[in-house]
C-alpha cells in the first residue's frame, strides 16, 4: 500500500509540476496598452509612406515596388508579431508565417513580372 500511495504521490505532484509549468508560459510579458500605441503611430507612419510612394516620380518603376515590399513585410511582421502576439509563440508557427510571407511576395513577383509592370 506504501508503495501505491508514493506513486500517486508523485504522479500528483508531477501533475502540479506540468500545471505550474503551462500557468508561467501564459505570464509572458506582452506589450503594454502604451507600447501598442506606439506600434499602432509607426504601422501609421509606415502607411502613410507606402500611400506616398506612388506619387514620388523618383521612385517610379521596380525601386518603387521593391520599397513597398519592404514597406509590408515590416508591417506584416510586427503585426504578427506584436498584435498577433506570435513573438511568443513556438518558433514552428514563426516559420509557417514566414513560409506565407515569402510565398506571397514570389506570386507577387510572379504576377509583376507576367504583366511587365516592373
Amino acid at each position: 500500500m506504501t508503495t501505491e500511495t508514493t506513486e500517486t504521490e508523485e504522479v500528483v505532484a508531477t501533475a502540479e509540476v506540468v500545471a505550474h509549468d503551462d500557468h508561467l508560459e501564459e505570464h509572458i510579458d506582452h506589450p503594454s496598452p502604451k507600447q501598442y500605441w506606439l506600434i499602432a503611430f509607426v504601422l501609421a507612419v509606415i502607411t502613410a509612406v507606402e500611400i506616398a510612394v506612388p506619387s514620388i516620380e523618383a521612385l517610379d518603376g521596380w525601386v518603387g515596388v521593391s520599397l513597398l515590399f519592404i514597406l509590408g513585410g515590416i508591417k506584416f511582421g510586427m503585426v504578427v508579431a506584436l498584435f498577433m502576439h506570435l513573438k511568443f509563440e513556438r518558433p514552428l508557427y514563426k516559420m509557417l508565417f514566414l513560409i506565407g510571407l515569402v510565398g506571397a511576395l514570389a506570386m507577387f513577383i510572379v504576377v509583376l513580372l507576367t504583366f511587365q509592370a516592373i
